[in-house]
């Protein structure tokens, strides 16, 4: 079931250069049948997603894994995205999977008539992202010089 541009907002945090957006991981069918606010995507969506990239893009690079974005995150709502932005957009996501971690949540090929699942995968891997690079954080600290061999004799 697919997804219908909309001009609904619901609540979640707007970043400012600090944390990850809060992904929208829990579009159901139902939200699509009762045309609710999860039932639609639209530019907060975009914008949310285009932040994330933004964000994880960032933190990458800072990791050692150098990864360029290009991205858009003024959507408004008049806003009506083409087929070659929308490409950018998923090739971005691609791109940070592709750099970083491949998530086993699928890409969608096209935005064109998008599924809540494909909407709900595309937050997703930005999620998978985002805990990969923790973990790595965290081992670098488990392996850091005061831990290897500290204990040899």
């Amino acid at each position: 079931m697919s997804l219908t541009w909309g001009n609904f907002r619901w609540g979640f945090s707007y970043w400012e250069g600090v944390y990850l957006p809060d992904m929208v991981v829990d579009r159901t069918k139902e939200d699509v049948l009762a045309q609710n606010a999860k039932g639609f995507y639209n530019s907060y969506d975009l914008n949310r997603v285009e932040i994330a990239v933004e964000y994880i893009a960032k933190l990458l690079s800072e990791a050692g894994y150098p990864v360029t974005v290009q991205t858009k995150t003024n959507w408004s709502k008049t806003d009506f995205p083409t087929e070659n932005e929308m490409q950018r957009f998923l090739y971005n996501i691609r791109l940070l999977q592709n750099r970083f971690y491949p998530s086993e949540v699928q890409t969608p090929a096209s935005m064109k008539w998008i599924s809540y699942a494909e909407a709900n995968n595309i937050e997703q891997i930005i999620l998978d992202l985002d805990g990969m690079r923790r973990k790595m954080i965290e081992a670098y600290r488990y392996c850091g010089t005061l831990d290897c061999g500290g204990d040899v004799l």
